[in-house]
């Protein structure tokens, strides 16, 4: 019995067949004993019960059970952190990436973390190899800077954009392209631009469509018309490798931005390093998959 309960039934005279009377006067006695006078107007919280007592005097105990209260989870912070990896013949001390911080689970932050430094990474990889190939030898380390640019940052997905400028050791006309990912906080899978876009967006009639949302908001006519001329559904996809095994980056990307999207025309050489239009998500949202756009700023 409840502690209470028990000292009330010791108290009561009689047995069970008096068993509501007795724990009407037992109720009244006890109280009047513990709290004094005028119990008709007491409410005693006892442990976890509250000590009810009514206008005749008789006492009732109202037990509430309190279920444990689930432990918030801790989110992840979306910050920017230095590209601390040393490799050999490259300049990183300018190179910053975004990555995550907090949350409870080590294994998911690791993945997270993994994939927002796939772009940086696959960088390093390729300047690396570039310049260790380089006849003559150079004679200086090739100079790689990252300058990331946060899109959305949740609450379930974060968009990173990839400025890779390089000082190659050797003089070269080329740029890095700028690269885009998208990473689900929840799973740490970095998400394909034909999983951002919907999937009628990389075809040839989407593209069509693509480009008339796109070309009312064009600011830089001859740039986009050498970068964005003959967009095709292959360039959604991942390109031939440059000098290493991985793939190069699509050359057409969505950069999530919390004022709308950010359609990015960006690849490897000198031709079109760079080409962006902004969307707002008003003309946008068709664009892309419904499960993108339920993630999307209202």
């Amino acid at each position: 019995l409840f502690p209470f309960a028990m000292l009330v039934a010791k108290v009561a005279p009689g047995g069970g067949g008096h068993a509501g009377a007795a724990a009407g006067k037992a109720g009244h006695g006890v109280l009047t004993k513990l709290f004094g006078g005028n119990v008709a107007t007491k409410v005693v919280a006892v442990a976890t019960g509250a000590i009810v007592v009514g206008g005749a005097g008789a006492a009732a105990i109202v037990l509430t059970h309190h279920k444990p209260k689930k432990a918030a989870v801790a989110p992840l912070r979306v910050e920017l952190a230095s590209y601390n990896r040393p490799v050999t013949g490259l300049d990183l001390s300018g190179a910053r990436s975004v990555q995550v911080s907090g949350g409870k689970d080590a294994a998911l932050r690791r993945r997270v973390n993994d994939a927002l430094a796939a772009p940086l990474e696959w960088a390093v990889d390729e300047m690396r190899q570039m310049t260790a190939r380089q006849q003559p030898a150079c004679t200086q380390p090739t100079v790689l800077g990252a300058k990331p640019e946060i899109g959305l940052r949740g609450p379930h997905l974060v968009t990173v954009r990839y400025e890779l400028p390089k000082q190659f050791c050797h003089p070269l006309d080329f740029e890095l392209p700028h690269i885009t990912v998208t990473v689900d906080l929840r799973t740490g899978r970095s998400l394909t631009g034909e999983e951002v876009f919907a999937p009628g967006t990389a075809t040839t009639s989407g593209i069509d469509r693509l480009m008339r949302r796109v070309q009312p908001h064009t600011t830089k006519p001859d740039l986009a018309l050498v970068c964005t001329e003959g967009t095709a559904p292959r360039d959604f996809r991942p390109g031939a490798p440059f000098n290493t095994k991985r793939p190069q980056p699509p050359r057409v990307s969505p950069f999530l931005t919390p004022k709308g999207l950010d359609v990015t025309w960006s690849h490897v050489g000198s031709e079109c390093p760079f080409y962006a239009v902004t969307l707002p998500y008003s003309e946008a949202r068709d664009l892309l998959a419904p499960q993108i756009v339920a993630e999307l700023p209202r």
